[in-house]
């Protein structure tokens, strides 16, 4: 899940650049709390995250606009995935990957989850088939998340060769971006790639240099996930 990547345009600020210039301005609001339910989530702050979350998916609902709130999914499914409830996160990413489509709208950054989620889940014959969607169709961001859900589904069916081109991939994409979270998200597919391939000094490199992005995001929450995957490589190894 990316720093900035908000399902419309944004709001401008002032030129004093504060926010009180806007007093009353629910959809302001509702954008600032996109942002602090991410940062609450990463803070390992869940409730005040889920408040966050809930102001901001509600202005989409209460205001008609069906497709920003279906694509406003995004934040529950990360603060989902940050708390472990990666079931809760699978269905709710589901649920509205099957709306969108109703309505012609297949979402690559979406895509990318439900390929994450299933994968977190156990669902991995079907985490391939929205992963690939990713992949082929993402951006920079979006496709390099999806590569990272290939590359695992490869190195877990033992073909070496194509988990580590696919995850070089994952990773050439995703460097060519300043988004602190995806990179660090698809260093620890590296990781966890070259950890089911038998790799685990590789595995442990990938993990710290994961660990290092999440710590300059202040993603606290990450970077201590990241952290237990390198001491069970360390103790498996």
């Amino acid at each position: 899940m990316s720093e900035d990547r908000r399902p419309s345009r944004k709001a401008s600020l002032a030129p004093s650049g504060r926010i009180e210039a806007y007093a009353g301005s629910r959809e302001v609001d509702a954008l600032m709390c996109h942002a602090l339910a991410h940062l609450r989530a990463r803070l390992g702050e869940f409730d005040a995250a889920r408040a966050a979350m809930d102001r901001y998916r509600s202005f989409w609902r209460d205001t008609g606009q069906t497709l920003s709130f279906l694509r406003s999914v995004e934040v529950e499914f990360d603060l989902a995935m940050l708390a472990g409830e990666a079931e809760h996160a699978c269905d709710v990413v589901e649920e509205a990957w099957r709306s969108l489509n109703e309505l012609g709208d297949s979402w690559p950054y979406l895509a990318a989850f439900l390929g994450q989620g299933r994968y977190a889940v156990g669902r991995y014959a079907d985490a391939r088939e929205a992963a690939a969607f990713a992949a082929e169709h993402g951006d920079e961001v979006e496709g390099s998340l999806g590569l990272g859900v290939l590359a695992k589904l490869a190195a877990r069916s033992g073909d070496a060769s194509t988990a580590l081109e696919t995850i070089a991939e994952a990773v050439e994409r995703v460097d060519r971006t300043d988004f602190l979270f995806d990179r660090g998200t698809v260093y620890t597919d590296r990781g966890e790639t070259l950890r089911l391939l038998g790799r685990e000094d590789e595995a442990l490199a990938a993990f710290d240099e994961a660990i290092g992005l999440f710590d300059q995001k202040g993603d606290l929450v990450s970077s201590e996930r990241v952290r237990r995957f390198a001491t069970d490589a360390r103790f498996s190894g």
